[in-house]
């Protein structure tokens, strides 16, 4: 079996947090964005709840081998929340209103997930690893009510075995 593509990695992933989404019953509407203002723009359409944006943020080679590139792929899955028009809106990020999860309690549930999640190929890592979270700020500096999960997964790169011979 040949090592995953990056649109298969992504497409598992997309696939995987939909499934999460739709058992937490968060009811999160879960997006691709194709770069890092595009999921700007995904998320100043501001939901009525859960936003999931899952966004490949490149990848670089690991491998010592030039014949043989390792490939770390960085993926991001940002997790927003419209806090609503509350006379405490932040309250949101440890207790959600109307029974609503609080957006911390989600954060860390997606990321337990994210790190369950298995890729089916011997190629490429079997678990993605732990980057890190960090609020989610525009480029002007102002955060929004959202969090950057960042993992990286290991993958061989796809190599032609046929030489193609330049003139």
């Amino acid at each position: 079996m040949p090592p995953l593509t990056i649109t298969q990695i992504l497409t598992a992933l997309y696939l995987a947090l939909q499934t999460w989404s739709t058992n937490q019953q968060i009811g999160a509407q879960v997006t691709i964005a194709r770069d890092p203002f595009h999921v700007l723009e995904i998320l100043a359409s501001s939901p009525a709840t859960f936003r999931l944006v899952v966004h490949w943020a490149g990848d670089h080679n690991i491998s010592d081998v030039d014949e043989l590139p390792l490939s770390e792929n960085e993926m991001q899955v940002i997790l927003s929340y419209n806090l609503g028009l509350t006379s405490q809106p932040d309250l949101a990020l440890i207790s959600g209103p109307q029974n609503r999860p609080g957006v911390l309690d989600q954060v860390d549930s997606l990321r337990s997930f994210i790190l369950s999640v298995q890729y089916p190929t011997v190629q490429t890592g079997t678990y993605a690893v732990y980057g890190g979270t960090k609020p989610f700020v525009t480029p002007e500096g102002i955060p929004l009510a959202a969090y950057v999960l960042t993992f990286k997964l290991k993958a061989a790169v796809n190599v032609s075995q046929v030489p193609t011979p330049i003139s």
